[in-house]
């Protein structure tokens, strides 16, 4: 016998006992595969006596924090774009002014301002080319140019100050 054929022997050999043990492996898997579906079947709840809602109370799944930040704001979440699509100067200042939604979000953003500041923020931001009505693509150039103000601030209570006053309009208009 050669040395090739000898190596070949020795190759057939090893891929018989690979077979031998794959088959073996697969007849082992088989054997076992009906004990796992009844240990699965058995923990499985019926199909007749229990609501989709039942199920979901017993297996509690922990929800992500930011899908229940989003599912929050789901709906429209803008204060500012509740009745249309744009909304006039004049009926913002007097909403920012006396409305307690706007007090509120005023609050929540950090910016403790009287009625007649809020109102006089309305001037400030919204510039008079934008014309008497003020729609969310106004709302978001505006944000764009009060955020380039406060890149250029060059005192830290400015800063502060801007930041605050673009998350509160961020949080009545719904951005």
């Amino acid at each position: 016998m050669t040395l090739f054929n000898k190596d070949r022997n020795q190759i057939n050999h090893v891929k018989a006992k690979v077979t031998d043990n794959a088959e073996k492996s697969l007849q082992e898997l088989k054997s076992r595969a009906p004990e796992k579906q009844e240990t699965l079947q058995s923990k499985m709840p019926s199909m007749t006596g229990e609501s989709d809602v039942d199920l979901r109370a017993k297996i509690e799944i922990p929800v992500p924090k930011k899908q229940i930040l989003s599912t929050e704001n789901s709906h429209d979440s803008s204060i500012l774009f509740k009745e249309g699509p744009e909304i006039s100067r004049r009926h913002l200042e007097h909403n920012i002014k006396r409305d307690p939604e706007f007090r509120k979000a005023a609050r929540k953003a950090g910016l403790n301002l009287a009625s007649k500041e809020r109102s006089e923020l309305v001037g400030d931001v919204f510039s008079r080319a934008l014309g008497k009505s003020i729609s969310k693509s106004d709302l978001k150039t505006s944000l764009r140019k009060l955020n380039r103000r406060m890149v250029g601030s060059h005192s830290s209570q400015e800063h502060a100050k801007i930041r605050k006053e673009i998350k509160f309009f961020k949080k009545i208009g719904g951005i």
